[in-house]
């Protein structure tokens, strides 16, 4: 499995993958194929977090009102699932579609995907988040069918991993929410 700790092991990584030079320090800039694979990692990583895992999603997050009622949803959210139907999200705010307004005047209740930094990510969101990068940009900049097909088995195991990982976290959380476990012991026999 792919351990790679940081962003920059990540990118260093990359550039391996594609055959060029590592780089000593973030941010890359002025550095074509190092700025590349940033911004490939970055965009995967975007997309992997889309999926709403056990590590980025807040289930039952209050948004603040501000002091003139409305609630301004943070910059970095992949995705907001209101409780209540009246509220949807426009721009960066919450809109009330009811009473065709942003001012709102109460908390509002939501389940939230965050978009974590790289280095804030667990150890197998970071590996799978690599290798496909990595892929990507050498599908891209290459297109070696000899090293595509070895990143192609080292993101399938990945892949693999991290759906491992995140079933052993949401049965974790299930097994201690009294609810669920009572309703698993219950439909034992």
């Amino acid at each position: 499995m792919l351990q790679t700790q940081t962003e920059l092991d990540a990118i260093n990584y990359i550039l391996q993958i594609i055959g060029e030079q590592p780089v000593n320090s973030l941010p890359v800039e002025g550095f074509y194929t190092a700025s590349l694979a940033q911004n490939t990692l970055n965009n995967v990583s975007r997309e992997i977090q889309s999926r709403g895992c056990s590590f980025n999603t807040d289930i039952n997050y209050s948004l603040a009102q501000d002091v003139s009622g409305q609630v301004t949803i943070p910059q970095n959210i992949l995705g907001c699932n209101f409780k209540d139907s009246m509220y949807v999200q426009r721009a960066n705010k919450v809109y009330n579609i009811k009473e065709h307004t942003y001012t709102i005047n109460t908390n509002v209740i939501c389940d939230i995907v965050w978009f974590l930094d790289f280095n804030d990510l667990p150890q197998y969101a970071k590996g799978l988040i690599t290798i496909k990068a990595a892929r990507k940009l050498l599908v891209e900049l290459i297109g070696s069918d000899t090293l595509l097909e070895e990143t192609k088995q080292q993101e399938y195991e990945a892949e693999l991993n991290f759906h491992r990982q995140e079933i052993l976290t949401l049965k974790a959380s299930m097994s201690n929410n009294a609810q669920i476990a009572n309703t698993c012991y219950r439909n034992r026999y």
